[in-house]
């Protein structure tokens, strides 16, 4: 679990194989709607790669901002890095044309 730095939204992790265990993906739970978002979070640059997985240990950066996870892969060992803070808002162009 983890807990966005404004507090309203809470990253749950969904298991989605009752006879695989590694098999699972990373759910948002609307903390002030009290309700699941739908759908998993994914790396819109991997929208295909599947969750898998044990996690064995986590560490996070000094400033809180990353979550380290070592994930040992159902055989294959991987690192992933999951950022706990919200993206930057865009900010407005101003043009000299």
């Amino acid at each position: 679990m983890a807990l966005s730095p404004d507090g309203a939204t809470l990253y749950l992790i969904q298991y989605t194989s009752r006879r695989d265990p590694t098999r699972y993906e990373v759910r948002a739970y609307d903390l002030p709607r009290d309700r699941l978002r739908p759908g998993a979070i994914v790396d819109p640059r991997e929208p295909d790669e599947r969750m898998r997985g044990f996690p064995i240990t986590r560490s996070t950066s000094r400033d809180g901002r990353w979550a380290y996870t070592l994930y040992d892969g159902a055989g294959a060992t991987r690192s992933s890095m999951r950022s706990t803070r919200k993206p930057a808002r865009p900010r407005a162009s101003t043009s000299t044309r």
